[in-house]
This record gives structure tokens, C-alpha cells and sequence, in this order.
């Protein structure tokens, strides 16, 4: 297994395009100078595993082996083994995550299962042995990679973000804008990084995002910028237009039909009556039989002076022919 050993300064590292200088743990048999002590800077992508090693030195002279972990914002844990007796011993150690990487009287070295922020701090290992103590010391660093998104703005302008990284992102445009980036720094170390660019030539349409990060690399990302006045105009005529020729065409298509049904209908709309002239047929002839008494009975009631009168004429002649 591979572990942070050394490492140099972030420039280093930038150029090597690696986030912490991984190497084999020296060999064991190698003798280091009495007292002597490194101090490796180290940098861990956060959800990796980290393995820290303790100085080069024959495990068969060791009496005793000594991790001591100071966690930022934590008291210190300390994790030993003693060589004569082979015991281990824990104090003030609750992650779980941090243990050794073998037996420790065969690899003294640390591991770290799953790199999170709250394992920033200092490890230091230290070997205790006849001629002395060796001391290996780790600043240990984690990376983050940000969260980017990116989208068009209004009036001919692109924003760009890198979310909760760590270290902050950097941001660049292509072409060269107008722009504007700002920093939110959070509590838990992480940095949110936002750009926002303008462009005033018309002849620029797309444009390009490029956001570093030491986990990352360069991620391009392209932007299409919003039309300004006279080629948005132009845009809403072009779809527009053609919508409302569609909407005529429907709206004949409709009257057409509406037409048609109609026609349909006259016809039999036209019949109605004579059917129900037939249907009224025998009650208008029951009527018109009626009718005769009707008009006899109403004439007799209409006028019963000149019925009297006829009848009086009618009974002095019968008188006078002595009947």
C-alpha cells in the first residue's frame, strides 16, 4: 500500500498534478540518524484512505511506538505499542476510522479509512529505541472538490460557481469579460467561489467556463449567452409568426366542420312540422265536427231577442189562420 510520506508546497504539487506526494514507505531495515525528525505537509482528497508512516527503522531494536493525533478544535489521542510486551494502548481515541495499518510490531504506520474535514490536524509518529527517538510529523490537509454549476444571466452576461470547495477554485473566462468573482468563506473551511462576466460584443455567443481545483484539474464548461434587443425581437417574430398561421389554419378547420354539422341538421329541422301537423290531425278534425253544435248553441244564447220576435210573428200568423 502506498502512503504520504514527504511532500513539498502546493506549487509542487500543481506542477507534479498530483494532490500529495505518494510514495513507499522507506524500507524498514534503513538506520536514521539519532533525534531526527521530518515534517511532511500532506494533502487528502476528502472520502479517500490515507496511510502515514512512521520513521524508516528496524522494528527489532523498538521499545516503544507512539502515535500522537491532535485534531483541531480536540484534545490529543494517543495510540502506543510497547514492543517487550506487544500491548497497545488508546487514550482519548473515539474515531473509529483512525487505526493501525497492520499489526504494529510488523507496519507502525497510521491509517485513515475514509478522509473527512474533521481529520485535519497534526500526526506524529514517534519510535522509541536504544540510541534514541526518531519522529515523523504530518500536517495533514484535506482537499474538497466544489460543487460547479453555471448558467446564462440577463442581458449578455454568464455566472460561474464552484461550491464548498477546498482550497477555493480558481475561475477563468474565454474570451476575456467584464468580470466579477466573490468568495463566501463557511465555517466548516470550505469556500464557495462566484463569477459573474459581462460582454458587450454582439459577435460573442458562447463562451467558455474553465474552473481548477487541486482534485479536479480544469473543467471547461460553455455558456450560451442571452440575445439582446433587436435579435430577441427577431427570435419572437420567427416562432411567433409561424404559431399563429397554425392557430388560423385550426380555426378554419373548425368553422368547416361546424359548418358541415349544421347542413346535416336543416333537413331534418324542416320536417318537424309536417310531422306534427300529422300528429294533430285527428284532434283538429274531432274540432271541426264539434264545431257545428258549438256555433248553433253560441248563436241561440248570442241573440234571443230576434228568436223571440220570430217566434212572436210566427204565432200571431198561425192565430189569425184561426190555428
Amino acid at each position: 500500500m502506498l502512503c504520504f510520506w514527504r511532500t513539498s508546497h502546493v506549487a509542487v504539487l500543481l506542477i507534479w498534478g498530483v494532490f500529495a506526494a505518494e510514495s513507499s514507505c522507506p524500507d524498514k531495515n534503513q538506520t536514521m540518524q539519532n533525534n531526527s525528525s521530518t515534517m511532511t505537509e500532506v494533502f487528502v482528497q476528502m472520502g479517500k484512505k490515507a496511510l502515514l508512516c512512521c520513521p524508516s527503522i528496524s522494528l527489532t531494536k523498538v521499545i516503544l511506538i507512539t502515535w500522537t493525533i491532535t485534531l483541531r478544535g480536540q484534545p490529543s489521542c494517543i495510540i502506543s505499542y510497547k514492543a517487550d510486551t506487544r500491548e497497545t494502548h488508546e487514550s482519548n481515541c473515539s474515531d473509529r476510522s483512525i487505526t493501525w495499518a497492520s499489526t504494529p510490531d510488523l507496519a507502525p504506520d497510521l491509517q485513515i479509512s475514509a478522509v473527512a474535514l474533521q481529520h485535519e490536524g497534526r500526526y506524529s509518529c514517534d519510535i522509541a529505541v536504544p540510541d534514541g527517538n526518531f519522529q515523523n510529523i504530518y500536517d495533514l490537509q484535506v482537499l474538497v472538490p466544489p460543487e460547479v454549476t453555471h448558467f446564462p444571466g440577463e442581458n449578455r452576461t454568464a455566472v460561474c460557481e464552484a461550491i464548498a470547495g477546498k482550497p477555493a477554485a480558481q475561475i477563468s473566462w474565454t474570451p476575456d469579460g467584464d468580470c466579477v468573482a466573490k468568495n463566501e468563506s463557511h465555517s466548516n473551511g470550505t469556500v464557495t467561489v462566484r463569477s459573474t462576466c459581462h460582454w458587450e460584443q454582439s459577435h460573442v455567443s458562447v463562451v467558455f467556463c474553465v474552473v481548477s481545483h487541486l482534485t479536479t484539474g480544469n473543467q471547461s464548461l460553455s455558456i450560451e449567452l442571452g440575445r439582446g434587443g433587436d435579435q430577441l425581437l427577431g427570435s419572437y417574430i420567427q416562432y411567433i409568426i409561424p404559431s399563429i398561421i397554425i392557430l388560423i389554419i385550426i380555426g378554419c378547420i373548425c368553422l368547416l366542420k361546424i359548418s358541415g354539422c349544421r347542413k346535416c341538421k336543416l333537413p331534418k329541422s324542416g320536417a318537424t312540422p309536417d310531422i306534427e301537423e300529422d300528429e294533430m290531425q285527428p284532434y283538429a278534425s274531432y274540432t271541426e265536427k264539434s264545431n257545428p253544435l258549438y256555433d248553433t248553441v253560441t248563436t241561440t244564447e248570442a241573440h234571443p231577442a230576434s228568436q223571440g220576435k220570430v217566434n212572436g210573428t210566427d204565432c200571431l200568423t198561425l192565430s189569425a189562420m184561426g190555428i
